[in-house]
């Protein structure tokens, strides 16, 4: 399994008045959305930046190159699939906790946007997003800098930037 799928959403303070209409989120004020797929680490595997706020989540999901959805099961009978459904509702939290350290992080990403261009805007998210990598790299792998990103390695300490 790649990761967690999901999207977030950022207001765009100074959007452009002509394209207002169709960047109005569900805060009712102009919001760009940020889609991506992250690990137990909270390390990017995706991210797609630049959907207009007006599309919900399910609608830039059908956009995306990832289509495998892993369904749920509503009411579990089997230890099983309880256990499998405890499981899954785990790995579910892990993108909003990517998505929520990010924002600890790199403030640009959760304060209102005022630059004009998508493209400038795009670019610092970007920015923001491989530098968040670089850190959670950096605390999975320790302090070899010749040392790759291994997702299957395990840490003990695995608490939120903030802390």
């Amino acid at each position: 399994m790649l990761g967690s799928l999901d999207c977030t959403h950022t207001i765009w303070k100074n959007c452009p008045k002509a394209w207002a209409g169709s960047y109005k989120g569900k805060e009712n004020s102009p919001s760009i959305v940020l889609e991506g797929i992250s690990d137990y680490h909270m390390f990017f595997w995706h991210a797609s930046y630049g959907y207009a706020g007006t599309l919900n989540d399910k609608t830039i999901f059908d956009l995306s190159p990832f289509q495998q959805f892993v369904k749920g099961i509503k009411i579990p009978l089997t230890n099983e699939e309880t256990k499998y459904t405890k499981w899954q509702e785990a790995v579910r939290k892990d993108i909003e906790r990517a998505f929520g350290n990010l924002k600890i992080l790199w403030k640009f990403v959760c304060h209102p946007i005022e630059i004009w261009s998508l493209n400038d805007i795009a670019d610092r998210i970007t920015t923001s997003l491989i530098l968040h990598n670089i850190v959670v790299a950096d605390r999975v792998m320790g302090d070899d800098p010749n040392e790759r990103y291994d997702p299957s390695k395990r840490i003990e300490d695995l608490r939120d930037f903030d802390q």
